[in-house]
C-alpha cells in the first residue's frame, strides 16, 4: 500500500552474515521472513555493496544475485547501482533472477543485469528456482576442477622444467660441471708445463698431481650436495603448492556437498 512504501523502501536487512556457508544455518535464516511490499533493488545494491566492503578480501571473488518478482518501485535507479558495484574496488558482478516477472519486467531487470556485468534469468517457480542453483552450483565445481586441474598441471611443467634447468647447470657437460673440469684440465696443463721446463721433481710433480685431484673432488661433492639441497626445496615447494590446491578443493567440497 502507499502508505507503506518509504517503511517498505527502506527495509533491507541481512539474515545471513558474510561467513562460513552452512546449509542448515542459511535455510534457518530464509525461513525466517516472507517478501512483502515494494521492490528496493537499488538500495539492496547499495546495501550489498556496503557489506562486502566491509569484508573484502584481495583474493574474493563477488557474486551478487538479485530474486525479484518485479521492476524497481522505490524511486531508485537499479542500472547505476549495478555498474557501480560491478565497477567499484570489489568488482562485484551482479546477477539477476526474476522471479514470475512480466515481459516489461523482464527486460528492465535484464538491463540492471548488464550493467552489473552479470547474467539474467528468469524462473516461473521454487522448483525452477532450486533447479537453477544447483546448477550453478554445478557449474562452480567443473570450473573450480579445471582450475584446478590447469593450476597442477602448470605446477608439475615449472617444476620439472626447474628441474631440468638444475640438472643443466649441474651435470658434468654442462653449467658448473664444466667449469670443475675445465679447472682441472687447466691445472694439468700447468703441471706438465713446469715438468717440461724442468722445474719439478717426480716426487713434487706426484703431489701437485693429487692436490689436483683432490681438488676436482671437493668441487665434485660440492656440486652434488647443491645440487640434491637446490632440488629438495623445489620439490617442496611445488609439493606445498600442490597441497594448498588440494586443501581448496576439499573446502569447497565442504563447502557445496
Amino acid at each position: 500500500m502507499p502508505k507503506d512504501k518509504k517503511e517498505s523502501c527502506q527495509s533491507t536487512e541481512e539474515v545471513y552474515s558474510l561467513d562460513t556457508y552452512n546449509q542448515q544455518s542459511f535455510k534457518k535464516s530464509l525461513d525466517r521472513f516472507q517478501p512483502t511490499g515494494w521492490t528496493p533493488i537499488a538500495a539492496s545494491m547499495k546495501e550489498a555493496k556496503k557489506d562486502l566492503l566491509s569484508a573484502k578480501d584481495e583474493e574474493a571473488v563477488n557474486l551478487v544475485y538479485i530474486v525479484s518478482d518485479g521492476m524497481e518501485t522505490c524511486g531508485g535507479d537499479p542500472v547505476q547501482a549495478a555498474k557501480e558495484l560491478n565497477a567499484s574496488d570489489i568488482q562485484a558482478v551482479v546477477n539477476i533472477i526474476g522471479f514470475d516477472v512480466d515481459n516489461s519486467g523482464q527486460k528492465a531487470l535484464r538491463k540492471v543485469a548488464e550493467a552489473g556485468g552479470g547474467e539474467y534469468e528468469t524462473v516461473q517457480n521454487d522448483k525452477e528456482l532450486r533447479r537453477y542453483f544447483d546448477s550453478l552450483n554445478t557449474e562452480m565445481w567443473l570450473e573450480w576442477g579445471r582450475w584446478g586441474t590447469d593450476k597442477w598441471l602448470n605446477i608439475n611443467h615449472e617444476y620439472h622444467d626447474r628441474l631440468d634447468q638444475l640438472r643443466g647447470i649441474a651435470s658434468g657437460s654442462g653449467g658448473f660441471g664444466k667449469k670443475i673440469e675445465r679447472e682441472h684440465k687447466r691445472m694439468e696443463e700447468a703441471i706438465e708445463y713446469l715438468r717440461e721446463k724442468n722445474r719439478l721433481t717426480d716426487k713434487e710433480q706426484e703431489k701437485l698431481e693429487d692436490l689436483v685431484d683432490d681438488r676436482e673432488d671437493q668441487l665434485d661433492e660440492y656440486r652434488n650436495k647443491k645440487y640434491w639441497g637446490l632440488r629438495d626445496v623445489l620439490k617442496k615447494n611445488s609439493d606445498d603448492l600442490l597441497s594448498k590446491i588440494e586443501k581448496k578443493e576439499q573446502e569447497m567440497l565442504d563447502k557445496y556437498e
